[in-house]
C-alpha cells in the first residue's frame, strides 16, 4: 500500500502526465510551423521540469525535423578525418556533465576533440579549452542571445568539418535536433545519453545512443524506443592521484585533524528533498550519534531547501565549501576525508569514480542512478538503517572499510578500464552509418505503474506556471472544441482582452 506521501507523488505524476499529452495534442493540431515550434519548446520545457514518466516524443520533435528541413546552409563537403566535435549547451566548472566530455576527449586520443557551447551563461571551465586544444582541436562558443535558428544555422556549418559528433546537449535545448534534423547533414551523430533518466530531444536525429549503464540502457530502450544503443559508461579519469597524505591534505585545507570527516559533492538539485530520509537526516542521525563527525558537501547551495537550517544547527559539525576548483581543490578535500557519501535523491556518476579512484570508500542509497560497479557492491546500502550502521562501521573499523573498499574497487577496476572504455567506445563507432539519418521512432504509452526512475525524480514535480499569455495559447490548443463550449466562450475572452502570443517564443524559430 502507498503512503500518504508517495500517493502524492503519484497523483503529481499522473497529473504532469494528464497536461503533458495535452500538450501533444495541442502540437499536433496547430497548423502553423513557428507556432508548433514554440509549442513544443514549451511541451519539452514542461517534461524536463515536472515528473512526467513519459521520456520522449515523436510529436514533439517533429517540428523541428520539418524546421530542419526548410533551413539551407553552405556545409563542407569533406571533413578532416579523426575529428570530434563535442556538442555542449553549457559548460560547468563542477558537476560531472563537463567532465565527461573532457575525459572523452583525454581517452580517444586517436581523434582530435574539438568543443562547441551553444548557450554558455556561467564561467567557462579553464582545463576544457585547454583540454581541446591538447588534443589539436578547438573550444567554439556561440553567442547565447541569438535565436535557436541562427544558432542551429551555425552549428550545422560548423559540425560539417567534423568527422563525427557527439550530443552532451540538455535534455530541452532543440538546437540539435534543427542543425540535424535532415539528411542534407551527413556526419553520423552519437547521443551520450547523460540524462537518461530524464525526458530528452534528440532521439530522431541519434545515430547511436551511449547509456551510462545496464538498467539505463533497457529504459532507453522500451520507454524511448532507442533501439540504437548500447552501454558505453562515464570515462574515467586518467590523471595521476595526489601524492599526499590524509593529514597533508588537512592541514592545507585547514581541516581538523582529529575528527572523522565525511565528504559530499553534487550539483545543487542532487541534494533536493524527495520524502524520507534526505540528505539532512543522513547529517543530523550521523552527527547526533557522534559529535566527533564533521561533514564537507560541496556543490550545496547555502541558501537553499534545508541547508540554513542546518548550518544553524550544526554550526561546529557542517560545513558547505560551496564550488571547488576540480583541478585542485576537489582532489584535496577527497584525500581529506574518511568517507563519501553519494547525494540522494540523485546520484553523482563522476563524483563517485573520483572517490574510488581516490582511494575512498563509497556508500549510496541509489540503486538505478548509480554505476553499476557501485550498485552491485558492498558500498550499495539497501535501506536507510544499512547506510547509517555502514557508515559509523566504516570510520571506525579500518578492517572492515578496507573490505568495503576492495570490494568497489574489484569492480570499479573491471566497468571502468579505459581501455575497455575506450574498446567500447571504438565499437559504438563502427557501428555508425557511414552517413547520417534522420529516424522515425514510436510514442511510446506511459503505464499505469509509474516507474522508478521517476519516482526518484519526483523533485521536479513543482506546478508549472505559466504566464496569461501562454495560458491563453494553451487553453485555445487544448481546451476549445465542440465538446466544451463553456470553455470555448473562456477562451474567445481571453482572446479579446489579451494581447497575441508572446513573441519571444515564436520569434526563436523563425527561418
Amino acid at each position: 500500500m502507498l503512503t500518504i506521501k508517495e500517493l502524492y507523488f503519484r497523483n503529481r505524476i499522473k497529473h504532469n502526465q494528464r497536461t503533458f499529452l495535452r500538450m501533444e495534442r495541442a502540437i499536433a493540431r496547430e497548423h502553423n510551423l513557428i507556432q508548433r515550434c514554440a509549442l513544443a519548446k514549451q511541451a519539452a520545457d514542461f517534461a524536463v521540469c515536472h515528473t512526467t514518466d513519459v521520456f520522449s516524443s515523436p510529436i514533439v520533435e517533429e517540428p523541428f525535423i520539418t524546421l530542419a528541413n526548410k533551413i539551407n546552409v553552405p556545409l563542407s563537403k569533406k571533413y578532416t578525418p579523426n575529428t570530434t566535435l563535442h556538442v555542449m549547451t553549457e559548460s560547468y566548472t563542477s558537476g560531472g556533465h563537463t567532465r565527461c566530455v573532457e575525459r572523452w576527449a583525454q581517452q580517444m586520443k586517436k581523434y582530435k576533440h574539438s568543443c562547441v557551447l551553444l548557450r554558455q551563461n556561467d564561467e567557462i571551465p579553464k582545463q576544457l579549452g585547454q583540454i581541446m586544444q591538447d588534443s589539436g582541436g578547438e573550444l567554439f562558443v556561440f553567442d547565447k542571445n541569438e535565436t535557436i535558428v541562427e544558432t542551429a544555422k551555425r552549428l550545422r556549418e560548423l559540425a560539417s568539418n567534423y568527422e563525427l559528433i557527439v550530443l552532451h546537449i540538455h535534455m530541452n535545448d532543440p538546437i540539435a535536433l534543427i542543425a540535424f534534423g535532415t539528411t542534407k547533414f551527413t556526419r553520423p551523430i552519437i547521443f551520450f545519453n547523460h540524462a537518461d533518466h530524464a525526458f530528452w530531444l534528440g532521439v530522431s536525429v541519434s545515430d547511436w545512443i551511449a547509456d551510462l549503464n545496464r538498467n539505463r540502457n533497457k529504459l532507453t530502450i522500451e520507454r524511448r524506443d532507442g533501439k540504437r544503443s548500447s552501454v558505453l559508461g562515464i570515462p574515467a579519469d586518467n590523471s595521476k592521484l595526489l601524492k599526499i597524505d590524509k593529514t597533508v591534505a588537512r592541514k592545507k585545507l585547514g581541516l581538523p585533524l582529529d575528527k572523522k570527516i565525511i565528504f559530499s559533492s553534487g550539483q545543487p538539485t542532487k541534494y533536493d528533498p524527495l520524502g524520507h530520509p534526505d540528505f539532512s537526516d543522513i547529517i543530523s542521525d550521523i552527527i547526533d550519534k557522534d559529535k566527533n563527525i564533521i561533514f564537507y558537501v560541496a556543490g550545496a547551495n547555502k541558501n537553499a531547501i534545508f541547508w540554513p537550517k542546518m548550518l544553524k544547527k550544526y554550526p561546529k559539525n557542517l560545513f558547505l565549501p560551496g564550488r571547488l576548483d576540480y583541478a585542485t581543490e576537489y582532489p584535496m578535500y577527497l584525500v581529506a576525508s574518511d568517507l563519501v557519501i553519494d547525494s540522494i535523491p540523485v546520484g553523482g556518476s563522476t563524483a563517485v569514480i573520483d572517490a574510488v579512484k581516490s582511494g575512498k570508500t563509497v556508500l549510496t542509497l541509489n540503486h538505478l542512478l548509480q554505476e553499476d560497479f557501485l550498485t552491485e557492491s558492498i558500498g550499495s546500502c539497501h535501506n536507510y538503517t544499512e547506510l547509517l550502521e555502514k557508515s559509523h562501521k566504516i570510520l571506525y573499523d579500518k578492517k572492515y572499510e578496507k573490505e568495503v573498499y576492495n570490494d568497489i574497487y574489484s569492480r570499479f577496476i573491471k566497468e571502468t578500464n579505459l581501455k575497455d572504455w575506450c574498446k567500447r567506445c571504438d565499437d559504438i563507432i563502427k557501428k555508425l552509418p557511414k552517413k547520417h539519418h534522420v529516424y522515425d521512432f514510436e510514442s511510446i504509452p506511459p503505464k499505469s505503474v509509474i516507474t522508478e526512475y521517476s519516482w526518484s525524480t519526483t523533485r521536479w514535480t513543482e506546478p508549472f506556471t505559466f504566464s496569461l499569455k501562454d495560458l491563453r495559447k494553451w487553453l485555445i490548443q487544448i481546451h476549445i472544441n465542440k465538446h466544451e463550449p463553456v470553455l470555448r466562450l473562456f477562451g474567445i475572452y481571453l482572446i479579446k482582452n489579451i494581447g497575441k502570443t508572446h513573441e519571444y517564443d515564436t520569434k526563436n524559430f523563425e527561418i
